[in-house]
């Protein structure tokens, strides 16, 4: 657990270093109680970027996510991302988990149901991947979203040749498809559920995330590679979703949480 005090760099030295280390004490002792059992390590470090600082030290130990807490700004029970979260979506080395406020001062509870969005790209498989990987730690439900979402095309030839009809046919085909590859994916002894949802996904995942303990998304579909990336879905997401929601990097593949056995070497 880290925590990062807003300092300028240029003040740093041995004093502040025996006060930083203070802070992780003091600062830090209610998360340390809740996790007891889990052996947690603590740090407090200097940095006038908050989201830097964390950067860094996501790098520096190897982490596979990066959790933080929505802004003390909105209200309980629903998420909005802070300035510090919003930076660590724009490019985090690892996963990027936000917690809605509140959270910490809710009764502890267990994942029971991980909900994960796809819609075939690559970025969405890896967020199923790790969507799979958790459901089968926790022995949680994992619900399976993909939406047919309204399209506007231009006017061109072969876009004429098709009616409105046909556009939402092929449409709903199509996710119909992503959403059978999607399932097919998951491990028969993982219970779970899909569903095809119509609209606007990320108001479908506002509403669907009342009823979820952690919702999954993928990156958006360019930019670095290894990296955490927000998209339009995902900007919803964590602008508005009642459960902690969780995105994965780009480029990652099966294993958005890194690999165990090169982790253990």
């Amino acid at each position: 657990m880290l925590r990062v005090v807003p300092v300028a760099g240029f003040l740093l030295g041995d004093d502040i270093d025996l006060a930083l280390e203070r802070e992780a004490h003091d600062g830090l002792t209610f998360a340390q109680e809740r996790l007891a059992a889990h052996d947690p390590r603590t740090r407090a470090t200097g940095d006038s970027s908050i989201p830097r600082a964390l950067f860094d030290e996501a790098e520096r130990e190897g982490s596979s996510v990066i959790v933080v807490g929505s802004t003390h700004r909105g209200k309980v029970g629903r998420l909005l991302a802070g300035s510090t979260a919003t930076a660590l979506l724009h490019g985090a080395p690892a996963a990027v988990a936000v917690a809605p406020l509140g959270y910490a001062e809710a009764e502890p509870r267990s994942v029971k149901r991980i909900g994960v969005a796809v819609d075939g790209s690559d970025e969405s498989l890896t967020a199923l991947a790790g969507a799979i990987e958790l459901a089968d730690a926790a022995g949680a439900e994992l619900a399976i979203f993909t939406a047919v979402e309204p399209t506007t095309f231009g006017y061109g030839p072969a876009i004429e040749a098709l009616t409105a009809g046909e556009i939402e046919s092929e449409a709903t085909e199509h996710a119909r498809r992503v959403l059978a590859d999607a399932v097919d994916r998951v491990p028969a002894d993982i219970p779970g559920r899909s569903h095809l949802i119509r609209g606007d996904i990320g108001q479908q995942l506002e509403e669907e995330s009342k009823h979820l303990d952690l919702l999954m998304l993928g990156s958006r579909g360019y930019g670095p590679l290894r990296a955490t990336l927000i998209g339009s879905v995902s900007r919803h997401a964590v602008s508005s979703a009642h459960c902690p929601v969780l995105i994965t990097p780009r480029g990652v593949g099966s294993q958005p949480f890194g690999d165990p056995e090169a982790a253990a070497d």
